[in-house]
């Protein structure tokens, strides 16, 4: 419905020819179809942006994450709020905010994370104030098997494909995840190379652990790190009872 309402291929043209000024009045005129869309606000956030316009992003990125946020949806409120700190990484009101959300959050989606549920209310509000947020488009490939990594991430919104090699070298879909899950622990845990190669199956968000931001965390609030331990073991656990875990770590 979105893509008929905006004619998709044409705002990514504009966008993509850094005509802002055009992609911003097709996502106004759509915008009189759907006035109340969160997509095509955000779209028009993400265009503002583009074009300078940052102080007017701002507003749009906290009004949405406000909306989602008394709907339950934390995880969502925050990634739109860390996508509002990047063009304004100085606002006190927006680092506030997000711990506000953080803290309510431990009461909504995020309490259907089986990592989250077993996080207090500070462990949860430390934690969110080290992700960084992270957008891709159907398709796209969040992380790949055989390569290192050294972050986890949490889905804000959409949903991913796990997949994982057979012992012919031949990609086997695992899973299909969605948010507010998590995935790519077990090579922040392990170290050496991710396990399994994961994309988006939707336009999704993710919001990003580095082990940097980890290690600064677990410092503070050492049980984050068993509950992640404890969630690898049974991932491990998982690709080794389909014959799907090779000797890399994840």
């Amino acid at each position: 419905m979105l893509k008929w309402i905006l004619g998709t291929r044409t705002l990514e043209q504009q966008i993509q020819a850094g005509d802002f000024v055009a992609a911003l009045k097709t996502v106004d005129e759509a915008l009189l179809l759907q006035p109340a869309d969160p997509e095509l606000l955000e779209l028009r956030a993400q265009v503002l942006a583009r074009k300078g316009r940052s102080d007017e992003a701002v507003e749009i990125y906290v009004q949405l994450a406000n909306n989602f946020a008394e709907r339950g949806f934390g995880m969502r409120a925050i990634a739109l709020l860390k996508q509002a700190q990047r063009l304004s990484p100085a606002s006190v009101a927006l680092e506030a905010l997000i711990g506000d959300i953080a803290s309510l959050a431990h009461l909504d989606d995020v309490a259907e994370s089986p990592l989250f549920c077993k996080f207090t209310r500070d462990e949860l509000v430390g934690m969110v104030k080290q992700l960084e947020v992270m957008t891709f488009e159907p398709g796209g490939i969040l992380l790949m098997q055989g390569k290192p990594g050294n972050s986890l991430f949490v889905i804000a919104s959409g949903e991913v494909c796990v997949f994982a090699e057979d012992d012919q070298g031949r990609p086997v879909q695992v899973s299909k995840i969605p948010a507010p899950a998590f995935f790519g622990e077990i090579a922040v845990i392990r170290g050496g190379l991710r396990t399994a190669t994961v994309t988006a199956a939707s336009p999704v968000a993710v919001l990003e652990l580095t082990r940097a931001g980890l290690d600064r965390l677990t410092a503070r609030l050492p049980n984050i790190e068993d509950v992640l331990v404890e969630f690898a073991q049974q991932r491990e656990a998982e690709l080794h009872s389909q014959g799907l875990l090779k000797d890399t770590g994840q």
